[in-house]
């Protein structure tokens, strides 16, 4: 009895010491979870992240859902970072099935976030289609057409978003996707669209044939109401049925069509010759051109008489001025108040008027619109290219003119902005022969031998030394005319540099057919027009009369043929782009966008050389 006593007595010690466990009160657990739905719903993912987070820390039996949802919410809340981390700690070892599938759509969100959109579509691909639950495939293919329009494949874009439809639950979520489409349609040239129809489902046919008639008839008021008249019929309620009414309102208000337009370029001095190619160039376009052939009257004017030029064209009927192409002139039409009829400037001088719609000009159309082939271009575009290739540490190497500060400057700023950081910069001069010495600087070699002859020095012994780079970088932005180049790159080879990528402007390729001295420029990247860049397509009629008429494939003023058939089509496109600065007219010199300010700027074709020849690289070539 004493035993049986104290065994009963210690068990009762042992209980009185066991763990408690500490459990939520059922209504304060109802609370935290009503909460954090309600902060989703309001749109602050951070503390809706949070308040996850702590509930998935007191109910371990749901904590996996809970770290799902906090995952995500950090995701809505634009912090790919905490979202990754979230993720990474969620096992799919749960008996919640779609756990799995929503952390792969997750991690395929992060990575589209990253830049990193193949790795986006290879997560994707090991999900099957029948297996996602319904409330996450608008997830899915949202994540799909993001990841392609990352990788400028617009067809496959337009695809995923068509497939989205049907699963988005409001219709300010449709009308978002049905801008993205229209938007990815639109970055499709002629070919492209024709393609994508002969491979194309009922609705997405309706699409690509909408964006073929505003392509090709949209200068045409009378052609484009009849072929949406009958589009309307064909696609009856259709999703872009909206949008057909849109274009017929656009094309009667925003299209921009003067009947007498004066050119004003200077065919004498050191710009005659790039001013020829101009004005063959916009003669060509304006041969060619089917629905809008104003009258055209031709000056010569330059930086001295641009004043009375202007004044001429404007007595003799013109209503609206392409020119001037100097510097200088465009300055001094900027300075001039009260101009009567608007310019569009053939070069770069300064901001210009804020583009703000008056009732006298539904348009929009600033007074001068600038547009100029801006080096600055070029060196955002590498910028923001090196940065999507996942490069961070940037070498530079160019001369040091203002042409070239010019570019170093534009860089920089983009470059910064998107968080890469300029380790060093090194300057030649191609009036000499060394180009050895700019590279060893860039490269840190001159300070490794030095150190190795500094420490034989104080041992007294030769030794055994090995030339090594800096190891703080991953690519160079070279900024040099061919000449230059095909000698700086050699260089860069000699002293085993080509593990860097090597991007490059412009200026680096002739725009001319020269594969035998160009064979030391393979592998360099870099943005240009695709007037130039004809390897791998078929030149247009017109580009192929202008090659044969005047030689132009061979020219060094090629890039300004192109220039000239650009200034004649932007015309008829100025009010549209003056009342979206998000759409682009598709020109030869690259896709033209029109600010705020007046300025155009140009998202150019990436292109690669190979075997000597530059030829246009598409996301997967350009890496």
């Amino acid at each position: 009895m004493r035993r049986l006593f104290v065994i009963v007595l210690i068990c009762l010690q042992l209980q009185s010491c066991e763990t408690q466990s500490v459990r939520p009160r059922s209504g304060a657990g109802t609370d935290g979870i009503s909460r954090a739905a309600e902060l989703a719903r309001a749109g602050d993912y951070r503390q809706a992240a949070e308040q996850y987070r702590e509930l998935a820390r007191l109910y371990p039996d749901r904590s996996t859902d809970f770290q799902m949802r906090a995952a995500e919410s950090w995701y809505l809340a634009g912090d790919l970072e905490s979202a990754a981390t979230a993720a990474a700690t969620i096992s799919t070892a749960t008996k919640d099935a779609s756990i799995p599938t929503r952390l792969r759509i997750l991690e395929a969100r992060i990575d589209v976030g990253r830049q990193d959109a193949e790795t986006a579509l290879r997560r994707l691909g090991t999900l099957r289609l029948e297996n996602i639950p319904a409330d996450f495939l608008d997830d899915y293919f949202e994540t799909r057409a993001a990841a392609f329009e990352n990788m400028r494949n617009p067809a496959s874009a337009s695809r995923e978003r068509v497939a989205l439809d049907r699963y988005l639950q409001t219709p300010s979520a449709r009308e978002t996707n049905n801008r993205k489409i229209w938007d990815d349609l639109k970055q499709l040239n002629n070919d492209g669209l024709q393609r994508l129809r002969a491979s194309s489902t009922d609705i997405l046919r309706g699409w690509v044939e909408l964006a073929l008639i505003e392509q090709s008839l949209l200068l045409n008021p009378n052609a484009l109401t009849t072929a949406i008249r009958l589009w309307n019929q064909q696609y009856a309620n259709h999703p872009a049925a909206p949008l057909s009414a849109r274009l017929l309102d656009d094309t009667r208000n925003l299209t921009f069509a003067p009947s007498r337009i004066a050119l004003l370029l200077p065919f004498d001095g050191q710009y005659g010759q790039a001013a020829q190619a101009i004005r063959d160039g916009f003669l060509a376009a304006w041969y060619t051109a089917k629905d809008y052939r104003p009258f055209l009257r031709i000056y010569s004017a330059n930086a001295l008489n641009i004043t009375e030029s202007y004044k001429q064209a404007v007595t003799e009927g013109a209503e609206y001025i392409v020119g001037p192409l100097e510097r200088e002139a465009v300055g001094r039409l900027l300075a001039t108040p009260d101009l009567p009829v608007k310019v569009l400037a053939l070069n770069h001088f300064g901001a210009g008027e804020p583009n703000i719609s008056t009732t006298a000009d539904p348009t929009g159309i600033p007074k001068i619109v600038q547009f100029g082939l801006l080096p600055e271009d070029e060196a955002r575009e590498v910028a923001r290219q090196a940065a999507l290739d996942g490069h961070h540490n940037a070498l530079i190497i160019s001369q040091n003119e203002d042409y070239d500060r010019r570019i170093h400057a534009a860089f920089q700023q983009e470059w910064t902005a998107l968080g890469g950081r300029i380790l060093a910069r090194a300057f030649f001069d191609e009036t000499t022969s060394d180009f050895s010495t700019p590279v060893r600087e860039l490269l840190n070699v001159g300070s490794n031998e030095r150190r190795a002859t500094a420490l034989q020095r104080r041992l007294n012994r030769p030794l055994r030394t090995e030339t090594r780079l800096r190891d703080d970088a991953d690519m160079i932005f070279l900024v040099a005319r061919p000449e230059a180049a095909r000698q700086i790159v050699p260089q860069l080879r000699f002293y085993r540099a080509d593990r860097f990528t090597v991007y490059a402007s412009s200026r680096v390729h002739s725009g001319t057919f020269n594969p035998q001295l160009d064979r030391d420029l393979d592998n360099i990247k870099f943005p240009d027009s695709p007037w130039v860049l004809t390897r791998n397509r078929i030149p247009s009629e017109m580009q192929q009369s202008i090659n044969r008429n005047w030689l132009a494939q061979q020219s060094p003023y090629n890039r300004f043929y192109a220039f000239g058939i650009d200034a004649f089509g932007l015309i008829p496109h100025l009010g549209r782009l003056a009342r979206n600065t998000n759409m682009y007219y598709r020109g030869e010199s690259g896709d033209l966008f029109l600010d705020g300010a007046g300025v155009i700027s140009r998202k150019l074709t990436w292109a690669k050389f190979k075997d000597g020849m530059a030829a246009s690289a598409g996301p997967k070539e350009s890496q």
